[in-house]
């Protein structure tokens, strides 16, 4: 988050093994927190202490393989959807560069991105991109259950699960030269229902409250 005092206002949801389990007293004390994050912040920070072992390390590690590919490599990574593509450095978003995999939770969607990107092969990349995004979408379930049985409506939980699709997208931002240089991308809210963006140990996410 952007500093200390900001971080610490923003509730922080444990999934523990005990509160992801529907039903117990930490399910419904989880989903109530949840809930009021969701009202009063329009987010929550996650602190999941089942993270598979060194998957952190693993999945920024291959996004630095993969932003350092050739530039005629990369923008084969095309998409009919806006921005689900290759995020080229243009003028106006000259300090970042992305790249998304659309389906990445699925092994074969992650074994035709890593062909695109290497012809030869890399089997490392393609099983922890593919762990990751199944791991993220595992979240995603959980905390849209907990948010369906708060407000009384469980029975919109399997049509969504069953409907939704998942993009995961990596973000490479380039420091800027000039410290009062503006930063992108711009103030905006994502259109989809939960976003979830973990960074590199670096505090750069800010955040806007309710009250400004």
């Amino acid at each position: 988050m952007a500093g200390t005092k900001m971080a610490s206002q923003i509730p922080v949801i444990v999934f523990s093994e005990e509160s992801m389990k529907p039903g117990t007293s930490s399910w419904e004390k989880a989903c109530k927190v949840i809930v009021q994050a969701l009202e009063d912040h329009g987010c929550f920070i996650v602190d999941h202490p089942k993270v598979p072992l060194g998957l952190h390390d693993s999945v920024f590690s291959v996004t630095e393989d993969l932003f350092d590919l050739p530039h005629e490599t990369k923008i084969k990574n095309t998409n009919f959807k806006p921005s689900h593509g290759y995020i080229p450095k243009v003028p106006g978003t000259h300090l970042l560069e992305g790249m998304n995999i659309d389906g990445a939770e699925k092994l074969e969607e992650c074994d035709k991105f890593t062909s695109l990107m290497w012809p030869s092969g890399n089997d490392h990349f393609c099983k922890t991109v593919n762990e990751y995004g199944k791991f993220i979408a595992e979240i995603e379930k959980v905390a849209f259950k907990m948010v369906c049985e708060s407000y009384g409506v469980e029975k919109c939980y399997d049509p969504y699960i069953e409907s939704c699709t998942y993009l995961l997208r990596f973000l490479k931002y380039q420091k800027p030269a000039d410290l009062d240089a503006s930063v992108n991308p711009i103030v905006h809210t994502d259109k989809s229902f939960l976003s979830y963006l973990h960074q590199n140990n670096i505090r750069g996410l800010e955040v806007r409250t309710k009250d400004g």
